[in-house]
């Protein structure tokens, strides 16, 4: 019998591209150089309630608790903008503004100043901060006097500060310049001079000189000034409404509100005074010639009072369930009768954020490091998206809807390829939430020690791999570190969860914080004071893709921890977070970040990649050696949040490049990254404390976590690996890496097409293997839609591995990567 030659058929030139990349590991799907991408930063704040509003020129300015700045045009309360702090203001808590005539001056709590030019038409921002005398402001007043614009600004408990023309001066203190206390609740420039509110009285500031001025005052606390329209300046205290008599160098009793009056605004020949009744609910009055009447509020937690054009107010609306509320800002424009068209500011309940997800129908949810809420954000509609939120508590645990009772943090979520959440409630619980409408409607079961398998419940981190099962992680106070979910479903039932092995395993430490799904069969994790460890589920007996023997631990394989790599000093036994490269590569976040293979014959790990914290101008590195987590986008970058910044990895070995981010609070608050950066690293990060990232499934959005809120980053792409065209150079296929045959909602998709690409001009998309051979075509596949089940041209699901998507469209091509794990 003669013997046949088989001749290798020669790969397409594209294939040889991409698959020479993959084996340099220096470039991965549709990476570009850093200055092609594009990087949108949309901060999700908590807005929580209007502490100030002014308006100048067609706008209010509502100045909000957690929110930043709303921007609306004063004949539209339904419009506007919102202003964040990063490139536009130096930070989000909002106490007080100023409108000198020629700049706006917001006062910020613990972020400083900002000044800005033309608010009204193309906004000019400038940061006041390190050159402040204290960051933790309480009122901010000016004018122009002189021909100079003099802003005067307060510190919490450490007297005022003064700016002229933009450039910093004096400092004045109770102890130096006999300022009535360095405690200010507000302050008003009136005929040149400034007169300063505070909790134990009044000064006046003139000539250089601070004089107490309480004569007449029935109660010392001052919170607020106005000038009313005969040019007289007014107290609100809590005693009531005072006017200042210049003669006399004395307050005359206006008016009492049988509350404490905490705002006053004037118009015209009206007053409007806001107070706080003892019940913490808002009394509005005004008076129009003398005449006083009250005025019924629509909300009755009332912050703020503004009289300009318009009148408006200010404050946060309340949803209350048993002892618990969720509150969000409103604002109010007055209309004829006293009646008010209201505005409600709708967005994520949360401030301080750490666990964070996005379910399968792209919707984004962040949980409460409190654990007081999850709120669920659908982005994609326009004005900050819409809303919901998981806020209340169950009447009985473990079978009703709502979160624990007890609020343990919210510290992780994930999400099942079923589109189930799963959301941990640090030493309670997890929700397991069918995450389908509203979040206010959805099915919420309770799964604890009690009601399940589950073998404790100091949960930090949960993982679910992509044939469903949960993998559980826990810290110091629970005995054991990891479980495993195996059928989720039946997660009531014992005998489908399972402990991994701490002896022979996992090892003996601490905290089990991260793992990561490398193949199908093999799980790594990072393991406190251990390393990392590698788990192949079926062990040396079978492979990826074999049946998953997760209940038979008689056939597992554990390999020895790896609690160093050689080619680098950094420590694996600090190891918090796992990411699996786009070209199948591991990389590990602890002290810094290790990009490695791992040879599983051998058992031998070797470094591709060790980036430690940035110590020179000149050198690279990540902007903090604490490195909180790690996720990895469709270009197959790296990202990498420490806990004082944000970093982009782009590339492999010594050839990578490195992009920071650092919120102004953090720049500011550090010399050594003045020294370090240029003010450009300054971006829309909420600060200050970075806690996860996660990647959706197409790998084009990340969220980041932080005690301040949350960032939803979209990373744009300059093309394919091999350059595409500017049509296509946005396109990406996700799921990526994608679990084959996992249901028509699952299969695969093109996203990012160009506009034109429809039923009528579809695109054609070939799959091919690293081989070169064709395994799937399609000439009809359009933007977003399921086009692919894993079968290759016989019928037969092609077996787990890497390969080229090939997308050509009105002569133009491009080529992406695809990871499949069966």
């Amino acid at each position: 019998m003669k013997a046949i030659k088989h001749h290798a058929k020669p790969r397409p030139a594209f294939v040889r591209a991409v698959v020479s990349r993959l084996l340099a590991a220096s470039l991965a799907v549709g990476a570009v150089a850093a200055g092609a991408q594009t990087v949108d930063l949309q901060p999700i704040q908590l807005q929580r309630d209007i502490n100030t509003m002014l308006e100048v020129d067609g706008f209010l300015f509502a100045g909000m608790d957690g929110g930043g700045v709303a921007v609306v045009p004063v004949d539209d309360p339904s419009g506007g903008s919102i202003w964040t702090a990063g490139a536009d203001l130096s930070g989000n808590n909002v106490v007080d503004m100023v409108w000198t005539g020629e700049h706006l001056w917001i006062a910020t709590e613990g972020a400083g100043l900002t000044r800005i030019a033309d608010p009204t038409g193309t906004p000019q921002f400038r940061q006041f901060t390190s050159n402040l005398g204290g960051m933790d402001l309480t009122a901010v007043a000016g004018a122009v006097i002189g021909g100079s614009e003099r802003v005067y600004y307060a510190m919490e408990g450490a007297g005022i500060g003064q700016i002229v023309d933009g450039l910093s001066g004096n400092l004045y203190t109770a102890e130096q310049d006999d300022l009535i206390s360095n405690t200010v609740n507000t302050m008003q420039v009136w005929q040149g001079q400034l007169f300063i509110g505070t909790p134990i009285g009044v000064s006046r500031f003139a000539g250089n000189l601070f004089t107490d001025q309480n004569t007449g005052l029935g109660s010392l606390i001052v919170n607020d000034f106005a000038i009313d329209s005969d040019g007289n300046l007014l107290a609100a205290t809590n005693g009531g409404l005072y006017r200042w008599n210049d003669v006399n160098s004395s307050w005359l009793f206006v008016r009492a509100l049988g509350a404490w009056v905490t705002r006053v605004s004037c118009r015209q020949d009206e007053i409007w005074a806001l107070g706080l009744d003892a019940l913490s609910n808002g009394v509005l009055q005004a008076s129009s010639g003398g005449l006083w009447r009250t005025v019924a509020l629509p909300n009755l937690k009332c912050r703020s009072v503004h009289a300009g054009t318009e009148v408006w107010i200010g404050g946060r609306s309340q949803e209350i369930f048993g002892s618990r509320a969720i509150e969000q800002a409103y604002i109010g424009r007055r209309e004829a009768g006293d009646l008010f068209t209201l505005r409600d500011f709708r967005t994520s309940l949360i401030r301080s954020a750490e666990a964070v997800t996005f379910g399968t129908d792209g919707r984004l949810w962040i949980g409460d490091w409190g654990g007081r809420a999850v709120s669920v954000g659908d982005m994609s509609v326009a004005d900050g998206g819409t809303w919901s939120h998981l806020w209340k508590t169950a009447d009985t645990a473990p079978d009703s809807n709502g979160i624990f009772s007890a609020a343990g943090n919210f510290l992780c979520a994930a999400t099942g390829p079923d589109g189930t959440v799963w959301a941990a409630q640090y030493t309670v619980g997890i929700l397991r939430v069918a995450a389908a409408g509203d979040a206010e409607d959805m099915t919420i079961d309770h799964v604890n020690v009690a009601s399940s398998g589950l073998s404790g419940q100091g949960i930090v981190n949960m993982v679910t791999h992509p044939d469903g099962p949960l993998i559980v992680m826990h810290d110091w106070q629970d005995a054991e570190k990891v479980d495993v979910l195996v059928d989720p479903a039946q997660w009531r039932n014992p005998a489908n969860w399972m402990v991994l092995p701490i002896v022979g395993g996992l090892g003996a430490g601490p905290t089990v914080w991260d793992a990561v799904v490398e193949r199908r069969d093999v799980i790594w994790f990072a393991v406190e004071d251990i390393g990392l460890v590698r788990w192949d589920i079926n062990g040396d007996a079978a492979g990826p893709d074999d049946e998953l023997t997760w209940l038979d631990q008689s056939d597992d394989r554990w390999d020895e921890p790896i609690s160093a790599i050689s080619g680098t000093s950094l420590s694996q036994g600090k190891a918090v977070g796992l990411a699996l490269g786009r070209d199948g590569t591991l990389w590990s976040g602890g002290n810094g970040v290790v990009q490695f293979t791992y040879d599983p014959v051998a058992r031998v790990a070797t470094r591709l990649t060790a980036v430690t914290e940035k110590f020179t101008a000149s050198s690279d590195g990540l902007v903090n050696g604490n490195v909180a987590d790690l996720a990895v986008d469709a270009n197959g970058d790296v990202w990498v949040a420490t806990r004082t910044g944000l970093n982009r990895l782009q590339g492999s070995g010594d050839d990578v490049t490195i992009t920071a981010w650092i919120d102004l609070a953090n720049y500011y608050g550090s010399t050594t990254y003045q020294t370090l950066y240029s003010a450009n690293v300054i971006a829309k990060l909420p600060g200050l404390t970075y806690r996860k990232i996660v990647a959706d499934a197409t790998g084009r959005r990340l969220l980041l976590s932080s005690d301040q809120g949350t960032v939803l980053l979209t990373v744009g792409s300059g093309g394919g690996v091999d350059g595409a065209p500017v049509e296509l150079a946005g396109a990406y296929c996700y799921p990526n890496p994608w679990v084959a045959d996992t249901g028509s909602q699952t299969w695969l998709k093109i996203g990012g097409l160009p506009a034109g690409v429809s039923d009528a001009a579809p695109a054609l998309v070939e799959i091919y293997d690293l081989q070169g051979e064709l395994v799937y075509r399609d000439q009809g596949v359009t933007p977003e839609t399921a086009f692919w089940s894993g079968a290759n041209r016989m019928g037969n699901l092609v077996r787990t591995g890497m390969y080229v998507v090939r997308i050509s469209w009105r002569g133009q091509d491009t080529a992406l990567t695809l990871s499949v794990v069966r």
